[in-house]
């Protein structure tokens, strides 16, 4: 697929979220490490429970930042898939289309996620499985399916394609982890990792890929 033409629609939009995303991150460490450093020197017994609370509560900081950075990534990941979506129909997306998918895609990327992160909590592996069967639910999604549809046609498609959905996500997993230790490429492993999910997507069900170049 050729996105040469409608690259603002990614970069803008990778760019703004990327920078919000590391300034969040540097605030967050700074707020954890300084209730850290104030509950340490202010207590006379480092070692005691006193010390402990503190440092405890250094960790406690973080919580109101998580949705923050949960409203982030839907935002991000989601109008990452509705461009690319739209290019995949041979049109041009606006970089507001780049930034946030429709309610339907973000409800979508909502239930996936808290699905995934229960599954974690049992065990771990369950979670796993499941992120790996809703591999699709977003690109299904972008295709006009409601949430609850999205996450069935994704199982649906998954099992009859399973060999590829692993080895698809296997790849893209790594190819994204190694784009994370660059900072210039931050800011577009969202789009990279949902315009490579759905092009998964697309030869999972068994339509070919075009090259858009009327867009």
């Amino acid at each position: 697929m050729t996105f040469s033409r409608n690259l603002a629609a990614f970069l803008v939009p990778g760019a703004v979220y990327g920078v919000v995303t590391i300034g969040l991150a540097v605030v967050m460490m700074v707020v954890m490490f300084g209730v850290m450093g104030v509950s340490v020197y202010s207590v006379q017994d480092t070692d005691g429970p006193e010390a402990v609370w503190g440092i405890l509560g250094s960790y406690l900081v973080v919580i109101p930042f998580l949705p923050v950075f949960a409203v982030v990534g839907a935002l991000w990941s989601t109008g990452a898939v509705n461009a690319g979506s739209i290019v995949l129909a041979g049109g041009r997306p606006t970089i507001g289309q780049g930034f946030a998918g429709p309610w339907r895609m973000i409800l979508t990327f909502v239930l996936v996620q808290v699905l995934a992160f229960v599954g974690v909590l049992l065990c771990y592996l369950p979670g796993i499985v499941f992120a790996v069967f809703a591999t699709y639910a977003l690109s299904a999604s972008a295709r006009g399916a409601s949430p609850v549809e999205a996450l069935k046609e994704s199982f649906r498609l998954a099992r009859r394609q399973l060999g590829l959905t692993i080895v698809g996500v296997l790849v893209i997993g790594v190819a994204a982890s190694f784009a994370s230790y660059l900072v210039v490429t931050v800011i577009a492993i969202p789009a990279l990792t949902g315009l490579a999910t759905l092009a998964l997507f697309e030869r999972a069900s068994g339509r070919a890929l075009h090259d858009p170049v009327a867009a």
